[in-house]
């Protein structure tokens, strides 16, 4: 591979060259065509899951959210009625007097983080 490279310095809504770097460097890029060397993922999908009909264990399994944090989101979950919208849920951690300021710091976060997923469900 040859590289060669700028030194860019802003000026009036853009660049300019100030000075070049490299140029025509000859550089040994090489690559190995064993696959078995290369890490190409955790050999584990994840599953589908339902914030209100899968434990917290599952899905603490199943995402990045930790399992004390999906504790309290699914029983403020399971406290709403005609739930279909996960600020609702939000709603319901911020007016509640079950959790201190942290935690209404932090659930609000992670209840984003289970938004977000898309292998788990409101129901």
């Amino acid at each position: 591979m040859i590289l060669s490279a700028d030194l860019l310095i802003p000026k009036e809504g853009g660049y300019e060259v100030s000075k070049q770097l490299v140029k025509n460097k000859k550089v040994d890029n090489p690559v190995d065509n064993n696959l078995s060397k290369y890490e190409v993922g955790g050999n584990t999908a994840k599953e589908n899951v339902s914030l209100l009909n899968d434990s917290a264990e599952k899905i603490a399994k199943n995402t990045d959210i930790f399992l004390r944090d999906l504790v309290h989101i699914q029983s403020v979950a399971k406290q709403v009625s005609s739930l279909n919208r996960y600020e609702q849920i939000t709603e319901g951690v911020l007016n509640s007097d079950n959790f201190d300021a942290l935690q209404k710091r932090q659930l609000p976060l992670a209840i984003s983080k289970l938004q977000k997923a898309r292998n788990v469900k409101l129901n």
